[in-house]
């Protein structure tokens, strides 16, 4: 006989999304106007329990994403062990103890760590149920929203089933929507939604491959200054300089394209339009404007340029005089623009 309280209780429609383009273009931040406007609608009422934000590196693995069984001093002497939940293990158990309530899983990065080795098994859990899909199993009605497929995860099971009888509940209607023992595999609920980043510029990086990204819905950040809302940054001063963040950036864009024209990836070797942000300052007659400081301008544009972006195209970009990312900056430091780059006008 199958649970009167299915999986069909809960409305909620999960996502899995990945925003992707050149570094500075806005993806994280289109992550944090999504999270604000949950806030906002009520959807988020405890940050802290409903969001859970990770960084994929190349040393990030799975133990550290699901959990691991680690050693614990116990209080009379000797060694216990016990799961130590991750990240993914703890939004997990809290989405499925409270089917009412939207659960966000953030993945900031998820090409510079080897997302297939993280996720392991639980990677089949991506495929979703879609409308009008369901499956029976254990006693329990997926829906939805809900993984297609299953893991056996004894641990995950145990965090899980903790996480829902701590839980306190003013209603039915709030409690789990599957009876879950211990016997329950492990799914991904219709309220657990997972967003990403993907820097689509970074150099040996893990490629995701197209299993993976099948999994996802993918969406470019346009990497663009136009509009009001980009008004303050683009109009960024440049220290020591009559050039504008706007302009400088269209510019040398403008060069990146020019010279990478034989490339198909020459678009993702372009400076975001927030690559580098100002500092905001206060001028004498008491107006506030942004202004780019010279030092911090050479050591991360200057130096992203001769180390990534002109990497072998040098000798067209840059003055003869510039031998080195050192000399480059202090060449940009004594003499501007002029001194550094062959034929770059404002």
């Amino acid at each position: 006989m199958l649970n009167k309280r299915n999986s069909s209780a809960c409305s909620l429609t999960p996502t899995q999304l990945i925003y992707y383009g050149v570094p500075g273009c806005g993806k994280s931040k289109k992550i944090t106007d999504l999270l604000e406007a949950a806030k906002l609608h009520g959807d988020i009422t405890d940050e802290e329990t409903q969001v859970a934000r990770v960084v994929f590196h190349p040393e990030y693995t799975n133990a550290e994403f699901v959990g691991q069984v680690m050693p614990m001093v116990k209080p009379a002497g000797g060694v216990d062990y016990h799961f130590a939940a991750g990240p993914f293990t703890r939004i997990l158990a809290r989405a499925y103890a409270n089917p009412t309530k939207p659960y966000y899983l953030i993945i900031e990065e998820i090409n510079r760590g080897n997302a297939a080795a993280i996720f392991g098994e639980i990677f089949q859990l991506l495929d979703r149920h879609k409308k009008g899909e369901s499956d029976s199993v254990g006693g329990n009605t997926y829906t939805a929203g809900w993984s297609k497929y299953f893991v056996d995860h004894v641990d995950v099971n145990g965090i899980i089933r903790k996480e829902i009888s701590d839980t306190q509940y003013e209603s039915d209607a709030e409690k789990p929507t599957v009876n879950f023992t211990a016997n329950t595999a492990i799914r991904l609920p219709p309220n657990l939604s997972i967003y990403a980043t993907m820097n689509t510029s970074d150099q040996n990086v893990f490629t995701l491959d197209n299993a993976f990204k099948r999994r996802f819905d993918s969406e470019l950040i346009r990497n663009s200054l136009e509009g009001a809302e980009h008004d303050a940054q683009r109009e960024t001063k440049i220290e020591g300089t009559e050039v504008t963040w706007g302009k400088f950036w269209k510019a040398i864009n403008d060069l990146i394209l020019e010279k990478h024209s034989s490339m198909t990836s020459s678009e993702d070797k372009r400076l975001g339009a927030y690559f580098i942000v100002g500092e905001e300052k206060t001028a004498e007659d008491g107006t506030t404007y942004r202004e780019i400081l010279k030092k911090l301008f050479g050591e991360k544009v200057l130096e992203y340029l001769w180390d990534d972006a002109f990497k072998y195209k040098r000798k067209e970009v840059f003055k003869e005089e510039c031998k080195s990312v050192e000399s480059l900056i202090e060449k940009f430091t004594s003499g501007g623009f002029p001194a550094v780059f062959k034929n770059l006008e404002f």
